[in-house]
């Protein structure tokens, strides 16, 4: 571990500093991560492959202003056009694509298919991956001598 801190302010000559840069998966801390281990989600877009942390994408479906994941998926398979337009705009968002206009960008059945394999990887990934660990839940701090967990003294009338 020191050997990087050494290597990175040993010498401050250019050549020396070049080779301090370091790719964070070979620190000790984040382990050696294989390419194929990597949780990105990658897509076409109607021009080009993309490729965007699957988590940033559900956050931005998840904050997006219009889209209620509880009605509009079933909307969009009832037939509803308001939905259809809906999801289509929020797909545009999410994943940063532009809607087909002659000559590039996905037509709403590519966005709802986007949509549909995204669905399918994030739910893949949530069943590959194992949870960070959980901190126990916080509990009040009880005073000593103090066997029902209030701060005040009880009062007794006598």
């Amino acid at each position: 571990m020191f050997h990087f801190l050494r290597r990175l302010f040993g010498r401050r000559d250019n050549q020396r500093r070049q080779q301090a840069d370091v790719d964070l998966r070979t620190l000790p801390a984040f382990g050696k991560i294989d390419e194929s281990h990597r949780a990105i989600f990658r897509y076409w877009d109607g021009l080009r492959e993309r490729a965007a942390d699957p988590l940033e994408i559900w956050m931005a479906i998840d904050n997006d202003p219009e889209f209620i994941g509880d009605k509009h998926p079933q909307a969009v398979d009832d037939g509803e056009s308001e939905a259809s337009r809906i999801m289509g705009e929020m797909i545009c968002r999410a994943f940063k694509v532009k809607a087909f206009d002659g000559s590039a960008g996905l037509t709403l059945q590519e966005r709802l298919a986007l949509w549909s394999v995204f669905c399918g990887y994030a739910d893949d990934l949530k069943k590959s991956t194992s949870p960070w660990p959980t901190p126990p839940p916080a509990t009040a701090a009880t005073p000593p001598g103090s066997s029902n967990g209030t701060t005040a003294p009880s009062l007794v009338s006598g």
